[in-house]
């Protein structure tokens, strides 16, 4: 799963690149999953780096939980 951060500059680029319509477009840019195939498009077009994968953070890290 993707998500954009906050390096995004709101340019379009995504959301023209994307097949399935999945990224909604607003004063921030937000990938919605039920509609994201993660096929990379979004990626390939992004010129900040701002479409990054998800990475959950692991509950029983002792410094996530400090």
């Amino acid at each position: 799963m993707k998500f954009i951060n906050d390096k995004c500059s709101i340019c379009g680029d995504c959301v023209a690149k994307c097949v399935n319509n999945a990224i909604i477009s607003g004063d921030i840019y937000r990938i919605d999953i039920e509609k994201c195939i993660d096929c990379g498009a979004c990626v390939e077009v992004c010129n900040q780096n701002a479409i990054v994968e998800y990475v959950a953070p692991i509950v029983d890290d002792p410094e996530f939980n400090s």
